[in-house]
């Protein structure tokens, strides 16, 4: 990995470790009863190519605001597809956006590895999507013009960005 690479790879695990966590999420609060795991595998079934799509919008408008690194992580053992052309670990940012795209899309839809993504110019945050309806943004400051702009495409697609576990 190139120093570059590696110095935005240890500032992810930084802010990883923050408490300062926030989703992009379907639903405008945590729901605690037993009728979430029915609801997100209805979602899941039926929704989560739309999902998806709004989640790219996002993060491609947000990494072409700032300076950006976008990363792939490990590939489960066994798996086949589109994303064993990318090495895990290594900035993909220079890639096309279409690109970007298909990989942000294949991790969602077939819940496979995560992309990590660190952006942002005077708040340096990451966004970390996981697969399925999992998106988590860390270290993005409430007080922020990145926190503003972020809250705003969420917004836009329809989606919501509120602290992790918040009700």
């Amino acid at each position: 990995m190139k120093e570059q690479e590696t110095d935005g790879y240890d500032l992810i695990d930084l802010l990883h470790e923050q408490e300062n966590c926030h989703v992009i999420d379907f639903l405008p609060q945590v729901m605690e009863s037993r009728d979430f795991f029915e609801l997100e595998e209805y979602m899941v079934r039926h929704y989560i190519d739309d999902f998806a799509e709004r989640i790219i919008r996002i993060i491609l408008k947000l990494i072409c605001y700032s300076p950006s690194q976008v990363f792939l992580t490990e590939l489960p053992e066994g798996y086949t597809g589109l994303l064993e052309k990318y090495p895990a670990d290594t900035n993909l940012r220079s890639l096309s956006l279409e690109e970007i795209a298909d990989i942000i899309r294949e991790v969602i839809v077939r819940d496979k590895s995560s992309v990590q993504i660190l952006t942002g110019s005077t708040c340096r945050f990451s966004i970390s999507v996981n697969g399925w309806y999992s998106v988590d943004v860390y270290g993005l400051k409430h007080d922020s013009a990145e926190y503003e702009l972020t809250e705003a495409l969420v917004r836009q697609e329809s989606l919501f960005l509120r602290k992790a576990g918040e009700r």
